[in-house]
């Protein structure tokens, strides 16, 4: 019996989190020049590097963040965009993504965040 069979919410987690874009955003980075490059880096404020190290993290970052935004009762659209940068930076970079989807999965998320996520306080503070 496979994995997926044996635990289908195993499946929807990988399904979930494996890469779908990866490919065709590498490649948009590689040829983008100039403004567009420039355009890119400030929205992300960072280096060209940094872009490169955004589009090579796991996917499925923005699909976590805006769950955990939702369980924990803040609206995304009134988060700061410079805010909103920062979280999904910190997302993207996490380790504990499976573990992140998992909690949201069963419901424990507003409860547990706190022990496990990096952008824990972040999302403690929008709360208030």
């Amino acid at each position: 019996m496979s994995v997926r069979a044996q635990w289908p919410m195993i499946g929807k987690l990988i399904d979930w989190l494996k890469p779908n874009d990866y490919e065709r955003d590498l490649a948009f980075l590689e040829k983008a020049r100039g403004e567009e490059m420039e355009r890119l880096r400030a929205h992300v404020r960072g280096r060209p590097e940094d872009l490169r190290w955004l589009v090579g993290r796991e996917p499925g970052s923005t699909e976590l963040l805006c769950h955990m935004l939702d369980v924990t009762g803040i609206d995304e659209d009134k988060v700061p965009p410079k805010t909103m940068r920062e979280l999904e930076r910190t997302c993207a970079g996490c380790t504990a993504k499976l573990h992140c989807a998992d909690e949201i999965g069963h419901g424990r998320a507003v409860q547990s965040f706190k022990d496990y996520c990096p952008n824990a306080t972040t999302l403690q503070n929008l709360q208030r």
